[in-house]
């Protein structure tokens, strides 16, 4: 159970920081590559980031589904009524987007970089349940599909954590300028700052690394590229074959995330989760268009900037 009182005010750390796991990792495997989960609190500046180190390390990037997310803007107009449906949506399709991930470095060789992940998931599932939007019944199934999925994939071997205050995500997000996400109050980020605390140390004990790194201002990009590099994946030798059977498997995927019928909502045909590959291609685009307008916004603002000014009494306006 999450506690209600836990304190944000406080820094993590004033730089990047590791916390390595007391657990022994399975034995290594040549021919595989690290996942890495970029994970924090909405608006921290995780794609921004993670785009970045994909240039640097050499990394595919598998992008977080909010585009194309058909709840979300619902959730956040009236939490009550579709946080339930919102979590089991975005964990089927964050599941997909790992076994996606999991499958390329299978296949590929190459590392992947995940913009939040399946197993971060249930931070925002937590904190529905704590917030009362998520009753007993649904959360207890929540936790029962977790845990059937999160036991059929891999642990990552690494989390790489942003830890930006509530107030400096809220901030980004409104420059940003999502339209559904411009109502999210700080205390419901500052819940979601709590639940992540939970969870790093949750994951960490499962036995993966974690890197939490002062994101306040943004950070340095070489000393994660660094740590990055240095790591070892920890894929076990001895079951590379039944993982690499299970997702190439659609069918045993799906069955995974299937719901029963009470839980199934009336357009859950066109409310299924999307192809892994098809997602990408939609969030890929959504984020050009995105970072296209604040490229425009911030030119405005720069022009603005450097018109001459006139005073109005107290207050100065631009001429």
């Amino acid at each position: 159970m999450l506690k209600a009182s836990c304190s944000v005010s406080g820094r993590i750390s004033p730089s990047c920081s590791t916390a390595s796991s007391s657990c022994s990792s399975p034995e290594r495997h040549p021919q595989c590559a690290p996942i890495v989960l970029v994970e924090g609190n909405i608006g921290a500046g995780k794609t921004t980031l993670i785009r970045d180190l994909a240039d640097e390390l050499g990394f595919r990037v598998f992008l977080e589904p909010t585009s194309k997310n058909p709840y979300l803007a619902k959730f956040y107009a009236d939490p009550k009524k579709y946080a339930l449906k919102l979590q089991l949506w975005i964990f089927r399709q964050r599941f997909l987007i790992y076994v996606a991930a999991v499958k390329h470095v299978l296949l590929k060789g190459q590392g992947v970089l995940l913009d939040r992940s399946v197993f971060s998931d249930c931070v925002f599932a937590d904190v529905g349940f704590e917030d009362g939007n998520i009753s007993d019944e649904g959360y207890q199934f929540y936790n029962q599909l977790r845990k059937l999925c999160l036991s059929r994939v891999p642990s990552p071997d690494l989390v790489l954590f942003l830890d930006a205050s509530p107030q400096t995500c809220r901030n980004r997000i409104l420059q940003r300028g999502r339209e559904c996400e411009t109502g999210i109050p700080v205390a419901y980020l500052s819940s979601l700052h709590c639940a992540y605390q939970s969870f790093l140390t949750r994951i960490q004990k499962q036995g993966t690394e974690v890197l939490t790194c002062d994101w306040e201002r943004f950070g340095a990009l070489s000393p994660i590229v660094s740590k990055v590099q240095e790591m070892l994946p920890h894929w076990s030798s001895s079951n590379l074959s039944e993982l690499l059977a299970f997702v190439n498997s659609s069918s045993s995927v799906n069955k995974c995330i299937a719901l029963p019928d009470h839980l199934k909502d009336e357009d859950e045909k066109e409310n299924t989760p999307l192809a892994a590959d098809k997602l990408q291609e939609t969030e890929e685009e959504s984020h050009q268009k995105e970072r296209a307008s604040i490229r425009v916004l911030g030119d405005s603002n720069k022009v603005a900037a450097s018109r001459p000014t006139r005073r109005i009494g107290s207050l100065v306006a631009s001429a």
